[in-house]
């Protein structure tokens, strides 16, 4: 392999601008959106979400708004559902990242016997197919945003 190969004289990058009010999104601007999930705790998407991209920042921020407001969340909070695995997983885990009705009825069964039984099994042991299968259409879901919004950074 030719080391030069790996190197460009030329390169055109596009580059995302996102505008609050006419002007550009400053480091300032983008420190004081407030922090909120594009999702609500069973991975639905909230309404008239719109995703603009992500700021590197320490971390990596998904911009998002709705209608109205400009928000940021940590891209890294959408990761325990991205790779989560049914196979593997335990419905102990499940629970945190999922909390269902019928997620925390199996985990919080009130039978001590139950709980240790059920509580270290894998999700697909666990979970009836369509249960599995509402995971797995949200799963799939966040995974496309979450990786749309890579190819999209907003420099500031």
């Amino acid at each position: 392999m030719n080391i030069k190969e790996l190197f460009t004289k030329t390169t055109t990058v596009n580059i995302s601008v996102v505008k609050v009010n006419n002007k550009n999104l400053t480091k300032s601007i983008f420190n004081q959106l407030n922090i909120s999930s594009p999702f609500d705790r069973l991975y639905n998407l909230k309404d008239n979400v719109k995703f603009l991209g992500y700021v590197n920042d320490k971390t990596k921020w998904i911009i998002w708004s709705d209608e109205n407001n400009l928000f940021r969340y940590e891209l890294k909070e959408l990761s325990p559902i991205v790779y989560l695995n049914l196979d593997r997983d335990t419905i102990d885990m499940l629970v945190k990242i999922y909390p269902s009705e019928l997620v925390k009825e199996l985990y919080n069964y009130t039978d001590a016997e139950y709980e240790k039984i059920y509580r270290d099994n894998q999700i697909s042991t666990v979970l009836d197919v369509k249960e599995q299968y509402i995971i797995l259409e949200k799963q799939k879901l966040v995974r496309e945003i979450f990786e749309n919004i890579l190819e999209r950074q907003i420099l500031l």
